[in-house]
């Protein structure tokens, strides 16, 4: 698992250098919510899909949750969108209720007509609530990879990859750590404003 944890933190960095350089030649806006004519596009998303955790003998289940997004206010990048999606999804299995919190950046590029697709990462907190445990809380960071599409008026349609690796913890005291590292894959309905 180290392993896996040390190439994704590797591919991380190198989309890092990728990002940055494309930025560079799109021509950066910094601050782009002081400017007149900035607009926050906000939408309003509902998410379903499955989550899986990377462990062994883990199980996958629904997830249902809603996401808020909207155009970054600090950094723009030319005719491709930096994207903050603020998301609570909520996934149980056999006793065990997660509660994923996250907070997503999502550089979006146009790819047909009204159809964008972006990738980025993240930061996110996992509540846990299992019986006779003492519920610890996860912390963790992802990276994801979604498409939407927003040729039908207010209504948008959506998908969503990402990966997400925490921290360890263990639900009984003394009891051995292990993490909550998960695969997500979702489908969004949203309206924009």
């Amino acid at each position: 698992m180290k392993k896996i944890n040390k190439a994704i933190i590797g591919g991380l960095a190198v989309l890092g250098v990728g990002v940055t350089s494309s930025a560079a030649a799109a021509g950066v806006v910094f601050l782009p919510i002081t400017k007149s004519g900035y607009e926050l596009e906000p939408t309003v998303s509902l998410m379903v899909g499955t989550m899986k955790g990377t462990q062994d003998g883990a199980e996958s289940s629904s997830i249902i949750g809603a996401e808020f997004a909207f155009r970054c206010g600090l950094v723009q990048m030319g005719d491709n969108q930096l994207r903050q999606q603020f998301s609570i999804t909520s996934w149980d299995k056999n006793s065990l209720n997660m509660k994923n919190i996250e907070l997503n950046l999502h550089y979006q590029m146009p790819v047909a007509k009204e159809v964008k697709v972006g990738f980025g990462p993240g930061v996110g907190v996992i509540l846990t609530d299992l019986a006779g445990s003492n519920n610890p809380t996860f912390f963790g960071g992802q990276l994801g990879a979604s498409v939407n599409y927003a040729g039908l008026g207010a209504i948008s349609l959506g998908a969503e990859a990402r990966y997400q690796i925490t921290n360890e913890d263990s639900f009984v005291s003394g009891a051995t750590k292990d993490n909550m590292n998960n695969w997500r894959v979702a489908a969004k309905v949203g309206y924009s404003f």
